[in-house]
Formats: structure tokens, sequence, C-alpha cells
């Protein structure tokens, strides 16, 4: 699929689409489709894809990937936004526009996320509450600066000095 049409995917649920206006191609349905792409191309401008809306979303590089995702995901007009390690396989670079992409999204949509990561350095820089898990029990949870000089969490993500 298209860059835009993998976003319209997301925006399909708010269509008031009938089976007669489908067929007949209505004025009512083609004003929700124009209503639902308008947001799909804005949802791309925030993302930062607008100019790559028209091509096929495999051949985006992987960073670009992962945003268009983010797009998709924010086109189903969630309250709460999940992020399953959003920079997992990503550069520097391209991790630093995610999350930049992530603060956007706290401050501009005003949105609550909730990130799985295991990238230390990433959650540091975009967390305000942390809950550090090992093997699925809660071991820490803070701020990130308590989080990041817990004894616990160091051990479990760094290992200890003894090993």
């Amino acid at each position: 699929m298209l860059v835009i049409e993998n976003v319209l995917v997301g925006e399909h649920p708010r269509i008031k689409a009938t089976l007669l206006g489908v067929l007949l191609r209505t004025s009512a349905q083609k004003q929700g489709e124009a209503k639902a792409r308008k947001r799909a191309e804005e949802l791309l401008e925030f993302v930062g894809l607008v100019d790559k809306k028209d091509e096929y979303a495999a051949n985006l590089s992987y960073g670009e990937q992962r945003r268009l995702e983010i797009a998709r995901a924010l086109a189903t007009d969630p309250k709460l936004l999940l992020l399953d390690e959003p920079t997992a396989g990503m550069n520097p670079s391209e991790a630093a526009q995610v999350i930049e992409l992530v603060h956007s999204i706290q401050k501009e949509l005003n949105m609550t996320i909730i990130i799985i990561e295991h990238n230390m350095q990433v959650m540091m820089g975009t967390a305000e509450w942390i809950i550090a898990m090992e093997a699925g029990a809660k071991i820490a949870e803070g701020v990130p600066k308590d989080i990041q000089y817990n004894k616990r969490v160091i051990e479990a993500y760094l290992g200890s000095e003894e090993e």
C-alpha cells in the first residue's frame, strides 16, 4: 500500500458510509473520504512523511516505517498511545527522530503515551515516569533520575560487578 493508504486505514472507522453511498458515490460519501484524506495528510505532515505520501510504504527506511506506524495509530484517534520498542533496530539519528516525535505527540496532542523500551538512553530522554521490570516483576518505579541511579535497576540491566 501507499503511505497515504496506510494512514487512511486508521481513518476508515470514522467515515460515515452506507452501502448505497459507496455504490452511488454520493456527495456525502465523497465528503467523508475527502475529510479522511485531509486528516491523513495532516498526520503525515505531523510525522514528517507528507512528501512521501504517494510512495509505497515498503520503500521507506526503517525509521520512516516506524513513523508511518505511529501516524496510522494516531489516525485511530486514540486516548492512549502504546508504543512497543519504537526505536528498536534504529540508528541513533532515526531513534532521535522518533524521540522527538514522541515529545511532539505529548506536547501538541496532549496524549498519554506508554512506551515499552529496553534502550535506557531513550527512556531517560523521553519518559516522565518509569516502571522498571525484570522477569515480569516490577523492581523500581519513579522519575528517570531515580531509576537511573537505582541499584536494583543497574544490576538488572547492566549486571553486577561480581558477574
